[in-house]
């Protein structure tokens, strides 16, 4: 598992900000994360330790903000086929220029896809159906589900502690190499920061503040 737990993945796996604070950060809205379909489920992407598997932009898309849960204007949908990484769909809100009404032109296709508007348009405009683009990343990325409603916080990307199954999924340029059940070491997370949490005051300082919301936003780490 490496690093997976330690070093620069400590603020991401243990984060313990889930309250909301007092300087507004309640009003802000959890963001949509991407979906991977892995051992007949469809799971939250987590965390990824050598980037985004997919980036828009390197495809020429131009990703603006659909809604205050999509920031980045995306998200993907990966599936592994015959232990092969795809990317079946991407919902997308392109604007072809810096125009906002060239958002209702529709994007280019993408590995021979049309889009087609989307019904779900808070995460994107357009959408890509069956794609079949094969992915070649080498990493891990960080899959879960069964998410813990009570510890919902409106401000981010969920981390894994905050579900219930949590699996690391190992790829060598696209294939699948392993799949690394997490749950447990997750759980351990949540009863030492339920202890630490019982210790803290509710208040936090400019730079605690600053710091949780850029922790929230990130999903990388290091194997």
């Amino acid at each position: 598992m490496g690093s997976l737990l330690s070093g620069n993945n400590v603020g991401y796996f243990t984060n313990t900000s889930h309250k909301s604070t007092k300087n507004g950060t309640k009003n802000m809205t959890a963001q949509v994360s991407d979906i991977v379909s892995y051992g007949g489920s469809q799971l939250h992407l987590a965390a990824y330790s050598n980037g985004e598997p997919f980036d828009p932009v390197k495809y020429g898309y131009r990703p603006v903000m659909a809604s205050t849960a999509c920031w980045r204007g995306y998200l993907c949908e990966y599936k592994i086929e015959n232990q092969q990484l795809y990317l079946d769909k991407l919902h997308i809100n392109h604007q072809e220029s810096d125009t906002p009404f060239s958002q209702a032109k529709p994007p280019p296709k993408l590995n021979g896809s049309d889009a087609s508007i989307a019904k779900r348009s808070h995460i994107g405009r357009w959408l890509f159906e069956n794609v079949g683009l094969a992915i070649d990343y080498t990493g891990g990325l960080v899959v879960a589900q069964g998410f813990i409603r009570d510890l919902y916080v409106h401000m981010g990307f969920h981390p894994a502690w905050k579900y219930e199954e949590v699996y690391e999924l190992i790829f060598e340029k696209g294939k699948f190499k392993e799949g690394i059940d997490l749950s447990s070491k997750m759980t351990d997370i949540r009863q030492k920061i339920e202890s630490e949490d019982k210790k803290k005051s509710e208040n936090a300082s400019r730079e605690e503040i600053e710091k949780w919301i850029e922790d929230c936003f990130r999903r990388d780490y290091k194997r």
